[in-house]
């Protein structure tokens, strides 16, 4: 078995891979607007255990940059983990992982983080490689009704245009003042809407007197709204909640336990832990616990931030 990079495997073997793996479509065409889009993807991309000429794995490869109470420093982050059915439990993801881990090494990484399921078989392999739960994530339920804010808020379904995305940047970078975590590059929004990740008649703007001051991407249904991100600073969080309310029944999925969490607590929300879990592993060896990474993102003190476009 040897370990390849995307650019020297076969893209149609990659595609099929993650129809069969994941329902995603990873064709040529997604591949390079995504790498075009998102500085984070780097030269490799993606890695893959192939074995007689068969792509039998995949784990993609990002560089992140991580706000921590120390100061910025890059990661590592895996995404896209998946095998082909008939090769499952053969140990190949564990082998293309550990190699992961190797070129991440080699990068002076520390860390290399995920995020996953807990109801997942891939949950108890992340653990065998030395990942633990770093953050878990909650769901957030509506109260059965929520006061909307004064006439001075409003709702807009612009999709994806070069200002929105200015405009959606801008306000995560309000949100994130202050908080640990993540750092996105400024064409976030066009690389998540790239890979697949948005959809652009789910993008919301709220403003207040005509002046954008939120976002959120929803995915609206018969019963539900469902709420995969939204984003607004401390001062105006709560209003953009309610302004969002408008649309139908909100459920807020995602969330990690900080100020947003507080927020909607106060409003009635129904908070209920969910599957979902930031993982990470501590690399080469390194002596730093979790709890030590748990320090360093102010996990305890609820100064994480997490979207879902944050999510691997």
């Amino acid at each position: 078995m040897e370990f390849l990079p995307y650019d020297r495997v076969d893209p149609e073997q990659v595609r099929r891979l993650n129809l069969l793996g994941l329902g995603y479509y990873l064709g040529p065409e997604r591949v390079a607007r995504m790498r075009r889009l998102d500085p984070r993807f780097g030269g490799d991309f993606a890695l893959y255990a192939v074995e007689d000429g068969q792509v039998l794995a995949q784990t993609g490869l990002l560089e992140v940059t991580l706000r921590t109470v120390a100061g910025e420093e890059k990661a590592g982050a895996l995404w896209a983990v998946c095998t082909l059915p008939g090769h499952a439990r053969r140990g190949v993801a564990r082998a293309l992982l550990t190699e992961a881990h190797r070129i991440f090494t080699e990068r002076g990484y520390r860390f290399s983080f995920l995020t996953t399921s807990r109801s997942l078989v891939a949950h108890h392999l992340y653990r065998d490689l030395g990942y633990r739960d770093l953050a878990p994530m909650a769901t957030a339920f509506a109260p059965a009704s929520l006061k909307p804010p004064d006439d001075s808020w409003s709702l807009t379904s612009p999709g994806l245009t070069p200002e929105v995305a200015g405009t959606a940047w801008n306000i995560w970078r309000d949100a994130f003042r202050g908080r640990l975590g993540f750092v996105r590059p400024r064409a976030f929004l066009a690389a998540a809407e790239a890979g697949g990740d948005l959809e652009p008649q789910g993008i919301r703007l709220i403003s207040r007197r005509g002046q954008p001051v939120g976002y959120a991407f929803v995915r609206s249904g018969p019963a539900q709204v469902r709420v995969l991100e939204l984003a607004a600073p401390a001062g105006v969080y709560r209003d953009a909640v309610l302004a969002l309310a408008g649309e139908g029944p909100l459920v807020m999925t995602g969330l990690v336990e900080g100020p947003e969490v507080g927020a909607l607590r106060a409003l009635g929300f129904a908070v209920l832990e969910s599957y979902g879990r930031l993982m990470v592993c501590c690399l080469g060896g390194s002596s730093e616990p979790t709890l030590q990474v748990e320090q360093l993102l102010g996990v305890e003190q609820g100064r994480l931030w997490l979207g879902q476009l944050d999510h691997t």
